[in-house]
């Protein structure tokens, strides 16, 4: 026992003609020491075939984990996809680009996300359009209830001056004082208004 330095440990020692492996280790409560002797070749040869059996697992199981890996990749870069694909047409113009999808994970919650924010839009620009309308129905309502005076009134002497000028005078009185009524309209009672 004293010729072995710790309680256990492996060395190389040449015994005959062969180089061989010794392991050690001591027998608890005893002075005895259990050794084993193995083939210096054939650890050599067993130790190999244990690196390449190893370096084969490792092989094959990322071999096998690729195909996992890409999968769920594919499922998460899918929906990205497509809903980056939405955007871009939104952004191009397509108002109608909507996503659809089947889960309610953190993407379906941007999709749906997403697709209200493209209807908003559309009822925005619905209520736009419909205000623009609007306010050129009262545009145009202005402008003719400031047209229909004033063409009545220019009409009216047109109709006067050509009685006149027909010599048919009862004619001439009427368009006259018709076209009275509609200069007092347009004063709005006053005596005088501006050209503005």
């Amino acid at each position: 026992r004293n010729a072995f330095e710790k309680e256990s440990g492996y060395f190389t020692a040449q015994l005959g003609n062969g180089k061989y492996w010794v392991s050690y280790s001591s027998l608890p409560s005893t002075n005895f020491v259990s050794l084993f002797l193995y083939p210096h070749t054939s650890f050599l040869i067993a130790m190999d075939a244990f690196y390449i059996y190893i370096l084969v697992g490792l092989f094959l199981y990322i071999l096998c984990l690729f195909p996992s890996i890409l999968l769920a990749s594919r499922v998460i870069t899918k929906p990205l996809e497509i809903l980056t694909r939405s955007i871009q047409q939104f952004a191009e113009g397509d108002r109608n680009a909507k996503v659809q999808f089947k889960y309610d994970d953190e993407i379906g919650k941007l999709g749906k996300a997403f697709n209200a924010m493209v209807l908003d839009n559309e009822r925005l620009k619905i209520s736009e359009y419909e205000l623009r309308l609007k306010n050129k129905d009262a545009e145009l309502s202005l402008m003719q209830a400031q047209i229909n005076p004033h063409f009545l009134y220019n009409m009216l002497n047109a109709i006067q001056w050509q009685a006149l000028k027909s010599g048919n005078r009862e004619i001439a009185d009427m368009a006259y004082s018709m076209a009275q009524v509609f200069r007092i309209s347009l004063n709005r009672g006053k005596g005088i208004i501006s050209v503005a």
